[in-house]
């Protein structure tokens, strides 16, 4: 993981698809593409999967994801070298300023 120190707070604040394209500089699309194609993986192999919240008579539901979510993004496409190591810093000073404001 891309930082040490989690909160319970990272963990239950969640960020909807746009905010997490944010802190990228990438468009939503480009996050869903990443997601199907199977970039976004945790140290451990496990894939990561958004919190799904369904609004009423919907057929799907809004993509949420955590911090923490963020910055395992973050790890995983820069161990795929899909982003280089300065973007990854830029990325993982976004969440921790995120995660103090």
């Amino acid at each position: 993981m891309a930082t040490d120190l989690v909160t319970r707070r990272d963990e239950e604040k969640k960020l909807p698809i746009g905010t997490v394209a944010m802190f990228f500089n990438k468009t939503v699309q480009w996050v869903r593409w990443c997601e199907r194609a199977g970039y976004f993986r945790r140290d451990d192999g496990s894939q990561i999967r958004p919190e799904r919240t369904a609004p009423p008579r919907a057929k799907h539901g809004y993509r949420k994801y955590s911090l923490v979510d963020v910055a395992d993004m973050a790890d995983s496409l820069r161990d795929l070298k899909k982003i280089s190591e300065a973007e990854h810093r830029v990325i993982i000073e976004r969440v921790q300023s995120f995660r103090i404001s």
